[in-house]
């Protein structure tokens, strides 16, 4: 309405639907769509029309026709679309018969092979400012390599053909997926080298660490092992009191056993005596009990008695 130009740009992979194309065909081939606005939006759209067209075209009455094709007219002339299709595969060719405006109402742009030059320029762009880890002399040989690579490819796709007869295209958006591709290909190795060198340098650290934790260890050995000669030496020492200590307890076993047998047989001595002395006592009994009868039966004038003899 405003009468600026406008590119619809459409790629094969953006059809859902073949209706898509069915939309498309009808505007390449008439320039408009049928029944595609609404009675209100038609009105609408002739209320803005109205001034415009009586600044461009004073002369033509204002009727719903004239708007019509007045607003046909500027879509036809404003409006390009850009089909972006790939040849490859029977899609193309089966969509060509289907829908003939594709290709009476398009100008066909072929993309013929790149020349070396246009390769390089398109390296070029997408690597100029992209950072790689070298001198520009090696960043100038990448890019003309990228170029040498699209260019092999596409030698190798002739090769394919001729030996197998099934054709393998090889497009510009080829080249610029491949750099695409590099550039990502590139970010992800930096990125695995960055943390692979990290975890380098970590474990670097980690030996360093260790070697300094091993000299202090074996400073604690030596310390140590100065101490375990002490403790042996005295262990030493210790071991031959033992010995002493057990020699002089074997003599004082020897002694006790000695001893033992003597005051076992001393014991043995005792028990006879004992056993000679009870049968005497047994024996001496009945003449300690009639002493003791005769004890009681002595009176006080007995013992009286006895006193004034002389000899008693």
């Amino acid at each position: 309405l405003d009468g600026n130009g406008m590119t619809f740009i459409f790629t094969d992979n953006e059809i859902k639907e073949e209706s898509f194309l069915e939309f498309i065909n009808n505007i390449l081939s008439s320039g408009e769509i049928a029944n595609l606005f609404a009675k209100d939006e038609l009105d609408e759209m002739y209320s803005e029309l109205i001034p415009v067209m009586k600044k461009l075209q004073p002369r033509r009455p204002a009727t719903q026709d004239n708007l019509y094709d007045f607003f046909i007219s500027r879509a036809r002339y404003n409006l390009h679309i850009a089909l972006c299709f790939s040849p490859v595969g029977e899609k193309f060719r089966m969509r060509s018969l289907k829908f003939p405006g594709l290709i009476s109402g398009c100008v066909i742009d072929w993309f013929q092979k790149w020349p070396e030059d246009a390769r390089i320029a398109v390296s070029r762009h997408y690597l100029t400012d992209f950072q790689i880890v070298c001198s520009d002399k090696v960043k100038d040989q990448v890019i003309d390599t990228m170029s040498w690579i699209h260019e092999s490819v596409q030698d190798t796709c002739v090769s394919y053909y001729d030996r197998f007869r099934r054709v393998t295209f090889v497009t510009p958006k080829s080249l610029i997926s491949f750099l695409e591709s590099y550039k990502l290909l590139y970010k992800d190795k930096q990125e695995h080298i960055v943390i692979m060198s990290e975890r380098m340098s970590s474990g670097l650290d980690k030996l360093d660490e260790a070697g300094a934790s091993v000299a202090i260890l074996k400073k604690d050995l030596i310390e140590m092992n100065k101490v375990i000669a002490l403790a042996s030496e005295e262990a030493e020492e210790v071991l031959a009191t033992v010995e002493q200590s057990k020699a002089s307890a074997e003599i004082v076993k020897v002694e006790v056993a000695e001893k033992k047998g003597q005051a076992e047989v001393l014991v043995k001595n005792i028990s006879a005596v004992k056993q000679v002395a009870e049968a005497k006592l047994e024996k001496a009994l009945p003449a300690l009990e009639e002493a003791e009868a005769a004890l009681k039966t002595i009176k006080a004038a007995d013992i009286a008695t006895v006193r004034k003899l002389g000899k008693p």
